[in-house]
């Protein structure tokens, strides 16, 4: 795996959130007001409602891939040619039940979070702690 260099903002947030003394939950403030990037089968330009994601399946669970940096895509432009730029909290709010998110699959500075996180998650966000 080669070093992972920051390219933007939220890379930078989600390499220090990483780092053995990071706050991962204060990260999720971040990266729940961010843009990722969604790579697709079919070209969302000509129909966005044909959106059709790249999916993983991870311990029988479907998890949908993004990247914190659009040329990071490229990766899986074999089966998702198409690149969305999507903000977390409009996946949050249209991810299908059952299906968790894959942020940077095989870059050291990944993560996942499954179904049940990506709810929770959700949820945090419509009613914020006081």
């Amino acid at each position: 795996m080669t070093d992972f260099i920051p390219q933007n903002p939220l890379e930078t947030a989600l390499v220090a959130a990483l780092a053995p003394t990071g706050n991962f939950n204060d990260f999720l403030k971040t990266f729940v007001q961010s843009v990722v990037y969604a790579p697709s089968a079919t070209d969302v330009a000509k129909d966005p409602s044909n959106f059709r994601p790249v999916l993983f399946d991870k311990n029988g669970e479907p998890h949908m891939l993004v990247y914190t940096a659009r040329d990071r895509a490229d990766a899986v432009a074999h089966v998702g040619p198409f690149v969305s730029s999507l903000s977390v909290s409009q996946i949050l709010n249209a991810m299908p039940t059952g299906t968790g998110l894959i942020v940077n699959p095989d870059l050291s500075a990944s993560f996942s979070m499954g179904a049940t996180g990506l709810q929770r998650l959700a949820l945090s966000v419509q009613r914020p702690a006081t």
